[in-house]
């Protein structure tokens, strides 16, 4: 266990392990946990929780001013299992986010209580492995791309819950990306979900699906100048479904159900205050 705590208490790592050594993946089960809280700070060049299949590793930031800054990649779970939380008003700054990296890796990542996660390029939730990411509490992410269930054989599940909960892109969101591929997301009690497109279940042999519940809680795809912004799909090449239920609002500029050969797509809309909106001019 390794602990920075308290405001000026800092650790600069370098490329940092939590949880095994991947030059030692036949021995003992490694398993590690790094806390951060009280204002104190720690920078990695890189960090992985997790390393080897049986290896388990563990990261905290709690507290307002306490902050993680990860230069390079952080994998949350890289072929074993990884886990971080970040808590009351702490933050988590990534380059990229992999939560489930390898096959047969488990991840899971937790912001919530007005906590934040900056990922400055794309977050996968489900790489090759299994992730889930839970946004609650005010808790906010923020990346370029969004992935949920990316490559063939992982499973990714997003939950973006309660008011002021937000994860926002400034490029598309795929849910359900590549064949083989399962992703879940959830945008409830007053969340939001921002981007510049959205695709549940992109290619072919993928299988995602989306819903959007309760009031308050809106799933909205811009428009830039970004070719297809504002588009919606369910069901793209691969097999999509979107539910609005109980007030939920999904905005965009198109939609599509099935838009390619070979697609499957749902759209349900129910429930008092339920609506998908298009503003494309026509």
């Amino acid at each position: 266990t390794a602990t920075v705590s308290g405001v000026g208490s800092s650790w600069n790592t370098g490329a940092l392990s939590v949880g095994g050594d991947i030059a030692d993946s036949s021995g003992d089960p490694g398993n590690g946990t790094l806390a951060v809280s009280a204002g104190g700070s720690v920078t990695s060049s890189s960090a992985a929780l997790g390393l080897n299949s049986p290896d388990s590793g563990t990261a905290t930031i709690g507290g307002s001013g306490s902050i993680w800054d990860v230069n390079g990649t952080l994998s949350v779970g890289f072929n074993g299992t990884g886990t971080v939380t970040v808590s009351d008003n702490a933050r988590l700054e990534t380059a990229w986010m992999i939560i489930g990296h390898n096959a047969n890796s488990t991840g899971s990542a937790t912001i919530t209580s007005g906590a934040s996660l900056v990922d400055a390029g794309y977050l996968y939730v489900g790489n090759a492995g299994d992730g889930t990411l839970t946004v609650s509490d005010g808790g906010s992410v923020t990346s370029v791309q969004g992935y949920v269930g990316t490559g063939s054989g992982s499973d990714g599940i997003a939950t973006v819950t309660g008011r002021g909960s937000s994860w926002t892109m400034t490029d598309a969101l795929f849910v359900g990306h590549n064949a083989g591929s399962t992703g879940t997301m959830t945008i409830s009690d007053g969340a939001t979900v921002t981007d510049v497109q959205g695709i549940v279940g992109d290619l072919a042999g993928s299988n995602g699906s989306l819903t959007v519940t309760g009031a308050g809680s809106t799933w909205t795809s811009l428009v830039t100048s970004a070719l297809y912004s504002g588009d919606i799909n369910a069901g793209r090449l691969g097999t999509g479904s979107i539910t609005v239920s109980d007030g939920g609002k999904v905005i965009g500029n198109r939609f599509y159900a099935g838009n390619e050969v070979g697609s499957s797509g749902t759209v349900v809309i129910t429930g008092a205050g339920s609506s998908i909106a298009a503003t494309a001019a026509r």
